[in-house]
């Protein structure tokens, strides 16, 4: 579970209501009508610029927002050395005993390539498929949020116009403006809400999401493509290092984990 998500819409929600109940009151805020306007408006919208089952697929994602799934560079660079060594000594029948006990679909997929004896351009070729259409699909999420992030303050705006409309029925007792004012404005909160505390939040955090995803799949299958070239485990270490940010970069000696290896 990414705690940091549920941190910030949580802690964002408190922070505005204890804001409102400080200055007014909360009741004023409770709107049925605001919240029908704005969020049903904007999932029609949405309907209408996203095909239904590109809808159902995004949704799926959200959990992805949710949950924290954690790339551990340190031990998938110490994996594939280890996966190198075992290659160059064991050969592939050593390879396909190591490959029982992986966890990775991604790196089992690829190395299931490597025992196939696939060149290494057909294993980047199929690898960077997988990791272009993940992309993809990430892609067509944050879309589809960010477009939610840009409806709801526009239907917003609706709710609140019809509210004024009606207000102006009443412009012969101008007692009677105040109120209907402030609950046409409430349409206008309810979509300010929905896009910055809710929508374009969580099109950020799928972007992130997919940004590590990405770069760790990419580190692997350069491990894949030089555990298929048969270079050494010393050789593979100091290459992937690269993809490492630069704090664990300087503190994984991976010459000294080929010479464990070796």
């Amino acid at each position: 579970m990414d705690i940091a998500t549920l941190l910030g819409i949580a802690s964002g929600i408190i922070i505005l209501f204890v804001a409102i109940v400080m200055n007014t009151g909360a009741s004023l805020f409770l709107s049925p009508f605001s919240m029908l306007v704005t969020l049903g408006g904007t999932i029609a919208a949405t309907l209408i610029t996203f095909a239904i089952s590109d809808v159902i697929g995004v949704l799926k994602l959200v959990k992805v927002a949710f949950t924290y799934k954690v790339y551990d560079h340190t031990k998938i660079v110490e994996r594939i050395i280890h996966l190198t060594d075992v290659t160059r000594r064991k050969g592939m029948v050593g390879l396909i005993a190591e490959m029982e006990m992986l966890d990775d679909e991604f790196l089992k997929r690829g190395l299931e390539l490597v025992a196939e004896g696939a060149s290494d351009d057909d294993i980047r070729y199929v690898l960077e498929i997988e990791i272009a259409t993940t992309v993809e699909r990430h892609k067509k999420g944050r879309e589809l949020f960010t477009a939610m992030g840009k409806y709801a303050p526009g239907f917003g705006m609706i709710g609140t116009l019809i509210g004024l409309v009606q207000m102006l029925l009443n412009l012969d007792n101008p007692s009677n403006i105040g109120k209907p004012m402030a609950m046409a404005l409430v349409t206008t909160f309810y979509g300010a809400i929905l896009a910055n505390l809710i929508f374009l939040p969580l099109a950020g955090k799928l972007k992130n999401r997919s940004a590590e995803e990405t770069l760790f799949k990419e580190l692997m299958l350069e491990g894949i493509i030089l555990i298929n070239s048969g270079e050494s485990p010393r050789q593979v270490g100091e290459r992937l290092k690269i993809f490492l940010p630069p704090r664990i970069r300087n503190n994984l000696d991976t010459r000294e984990l080929a010479k464990k290896e070796e």
